[in-house]
């Protein structure tokens, strides 16, 4: 028995080394093999459409520094105290600049700096009926061309569901174009490139610089301030992350980076109003009216009417006692009329729902009509019905129980 046994454990583990073999065997004849799946862009890449422009810059040795609000622009010392080697854009800010930041914009232009803007805001709608005052400094209009052959809604959307799917940026270059050809000064290379928009710029001859597109239908259009430059672009959506890569837009941001003293400033308008402020702003009248009804009320609910006497001590009371008060009161303020007239409306509110034809008869036929259904004399029904109120409480009381009487019968 014991020598069963002793056989028995000496094969559990020869298997056991043979299955081991078996699996170093089986594990170093593996091939591996690399596969690179894009996962889309990450959290900081969403939340950063400019990010690939970043990297871009910083790796060439040039700095770019993205601001989430125009609060700068409120220092009134803001063109003294920024360099005028840097360049600053606001993105996608048309009709969301103050006169006021605008001259301290202008200002900081005029010392040497070198301002860019865009005509694009996608969180205003009716943008042809808005104005910039940037825009409005040389007269630059804008040409809202929606049904244009680049399909903005469409790209867009590629662009930010794309790489959930897998679409990477070799595919979406394709559908891009050169809108436009042209040269930096003192560069000998020509470059194409898609401002991704179907809008145009037009804008006056004075001061004009260089004007890039087709002539009358520019895209980008340069004006000299001072010693300073104000470039006016129909979109930066070409320096975006999914289009930086694609035609020559990446070597254009590189020429139109500062040097390497500079820093390139990207201002975004992400600086929201209180809801106060926001309420206030578009709804002032209502808070006003709202206010002042208010405080109507509770002076009206405050005031006391005639001499103050002491009160009471609290007694209980009955029922009846209320009702009889109260009846007292009622009489003694019109003498029972509101009353009738109310019983009255309810009952010819019923007849109506009851004998439909009856309100399209003679105040004679109704008469004639209601007595013989309730089985009342014509002079009962009248009075109840049509007749007017009495003062003195036997015929207030007669009416009332006629009125009674007619609803019952209902």
């Amino acid at each position: 028995m014991q020598r069963s046994n002793s056989f028995a454990a000496i094969g559990i583990v020869i298997a056991v080394l043979v299955l081991v073999a078996l699996g170093v065997y089986w594990y170093q004849g593996l091939e591996w093999i690399e596969y690179e799946r894009d996962l889309g862009p990450n959290e900081k890449a969403r939340r950063e459409p400019f990010l690939a422009a970043q990297l871009f810059i910083e790796k060439r040795g040039y700095k770019l520094e993205s601001n989430p609000s125009f609060r700068d622009f409120d220092d009134p010392d803001f063109a003294l105290k920024t360099s005028t080697e840097d360049a600053i854009v606001l993105v996608d800010a048309y009709g969301s600049l103050s006169q006021k930041r605008t001259q301290t914009l202008l200002e900081w232009v005029e010392r040497g700096g070198h301002l860019m803007v865009t005509a694009k805001n996608p969180y205003l709608k009716g943008m042809d009926k808005i104005q910039d005052p940037i825009f409005e400094e040389f007269g630059v209009e804008v040409e809202r061309n929606g049904q244009g052959d680049f399909d903005e809604e469409l790209w867009g959307a590629i662009s930010t569901i794309g790489g959930y799917v897998g679409i990477t940026q070799e595919d979406l270059c394709p559908m891009l174009y050169p809108q436009a050809e042209f040269s930096f000064e003192g560069d000998e290379n020509s470059i194409g490139v898609h401002f991704l928009s179907n809008d145009t710029l037009y804008g006056q001859d004075d001061y004009l610089y260089a004007s890039v597109g087709p002539d009358g239908a520019s895209r980008m259009l340069q004006y000299e301030y001072g010693d300073g430059m104000v470039t006016y672009m129909v979109s930066l959506d070409m320096w975006k992350n999914f289009a930086i890569g694609c035609q020559d837009h990446a070597y254009m941001l590189w020429q139109m980076a500062p040097g390497d003293s500079g820093v390139m400033h990207f201002y975004y308008n992400r600086d929201f109003p209180s809801l106060g402020s926001v309420l206030w702003r578009h709804f002032y009248a209502a808070i006003a009216v709202g206010a002042l009804t208010l405080f109507l009320w509770l002076w009206y609910r405050g005031m006391r009417f005639g001499p103050l006497r002491d009160e009471e001590p609290g007694t209980q009371r009955q029922i009846l006692e209320h009702i009889a008060a109260s009846a007292r009161f009622l009489w003694r303020m019109d003498k029972g009329q509101a009353l009738v007239e109310s019983v009255r409306a309810e009952t010819w509110q019923a007849i109506s729902k009851r004998l439909q034809h009856i309100t399209r008869l003679e105040q004679s036929v109704q008469i004639a009509q209601l007595a013989k259904h309730f089985q009342m004399n014509e002079q009962a029904v009248e009075a109840a019905l049509f007749g007017p109120i009495p003062n003195d409480p036997v015929s207030f009381v007669n009416i009332i129980r006629a009125l009674k009487r007619i609803k019952d019968k209902l």
